[in-house]
């Protein structure tokens, strides 16, 4: 008897520490807590804990809203049912009359990243049926600070995970999903949503629209269903962090990558702090060394992406 309680507690205990791991560290993942119903457009900060980080008027629908262009399923940009519940956000994210115009999402998470996790991000987007533009560039970035813009224009940061380049966001039926999984900094306490690429270098595809006035000029999507789960299972396809080795770290005028063919690594490159890109390095397989002469002193965050698009990120110091 003993040993049947003993197995049975030590079950409940794995269970537990199952669903602990499988914690999803974004509040108010699906849009459905709020203060108050929407009325407007800009009503983004009428949810619990989401709001838009740079001035612009990122939207918040519901099906409780008095104002039908706000509503669910029903609303100024066309028709969408929630993915789950009966609230979703919405951002611009590229108008062609507006330069580098952008809406973002963004929150708070329940508590920091943790250096040399693995996370797993998921969200989706639907484009709206008024929309006549269609984009690639949507992504989740995580940041450490919380740093607030008033200017309506393009967060140049470098998201951890992005949707492919190929792959247009289209659908106007079908809710699509986004995910991908990093290595984190540590730290790292807001994510943010949107397109973070300047309109010069991001391509867009024309789609038929109609409703709106507004959508001719623009592509907008709803956003539903966001999750960031710390994956303690499987890994990079099984990839260790450790066993892909930055050396030496503080490094001077160089560094050198172990085991380059054999982890498939795809391209690299080098951020600031902030985000900016500062070097896209060619893969030397031969001496696998790359060059920071041309760098200030400072931390940096050094991005490996692999060909299964599995990202790791270190933390790189320079000290001539």
């Amino acid at each position: 008897m003993r040993n049947k309680k003993s197995i049975i507690i030590l079950l409940l205990v794995m269970l537990l520490g199952t669903i602990m791991q499988a914690q999803n560290l974004v509040p108010n993942p699906s849009f459905e807590e709020y203060t108050l119903c929407p009325v407007g457009p800009d009503d983004l900060d009428y949810t619990v804990s989401w709001y838009s980080p740079n001035g612009s008027s990122s939207d918040y629908f519901n099906s409780c809203s008095p104002n039908p262009n706000f509503s669910v399923p029903n609303n100024w940009w066309g028709f969408q049912n929630a993915r789950t519940g009966i609230g979703y956000s919405g951002i611009i994210v590229y108008h062609i009359l507006m330069s580098n115009y952008r809406e973002y999402a963004r929150c708070q998470l329940n508590q920091p990243l943790i250096a040399s996790k693995h996370y797993c991000v998921e969200f989706y987007v639907n484009l709206g049926d008024s929309s006549k533009y269609t984009i690639s560039s949507i992504g989740a970035y995580f940041s450490i600070e919380n740093n607030i813009s008033t200017t309506g224009g393009v967060l140049n940061y470098q998201p951890q995970v992005e949707n492919f380049d190929t792959l247009f966001l289209s659908d106007k039926q079908n809710w699509m999903k986004i995910s991908g999984c990093f290595i984190a900094i540590g730290g790292e306490e807001y994510l943010t949503i949107g397109n973070f690429k300047n309109d010069s270098i991001i391509d867009t595809l024309s789609t038929t629209s109609f409703g709106s006035f507004e959508g001719q000029y623009e592509a907008y999507y709803y956003i539903d269903d966001v999750s960031v789960i710390e994956d303690t299972t499987i890994g990079l396809n099984n990839l260790n962090k450790n066993q892909i080795l930055i050396y030496p770290n503080p490094c001077q005028n160089n560094f050198t990558i172990n085991n380059l063919t054999e982890y498939e690594i795809d391209t690299i490159f080098l951020f600031d702090t902030i985000g900016n890109l500062l070097k896209e390095y060619s893969l030397n397989h031969d001496a696998n060394s790359y060059n920071v002469e041309s760098l200030q002193n400072g931390f940096f965050i050094l991005k490996i992406i692999l060909k299964n698009k599995s990202i790791i990120n270190y933390q790189l110091i320079i000290n001539h």
